[in-house]
């Protein structure tokens, strides 16, 4: 059985990248939120910004599968 997972990516205005973090299930909003919190405090300060919930983070969520090597 294949088992599917979604895969979250962060790219900051200044170019760092922040990722990739896994999930079982498709985060929502509140999830995105608590986890950029978290692991980018530094960067979820900043209110004023064009990305995500107005930081200067853009976010890319991908869902893939998970294969079990043979």
């Amino acid at each position: 059985m294949i088992k599917q997972c979604f895969v979250v990516r962060f790219k900051s205005e200044s170019g760092d990248h922040y990722g990739p973090f896994v999930f079982d299930s498709k985060p929502n909003n509140t999830q995105l939120k608590k986890l950029i919190k978290e692991e980018m405090s530094w960067e979820a300060e900043y209110s004023d910004g064009p990305g995500i919930f107005g930081t200067y983070l853009y976010s890319e969520i991908s869902k893939t599968e998970i294969r079990k090597l043979k």
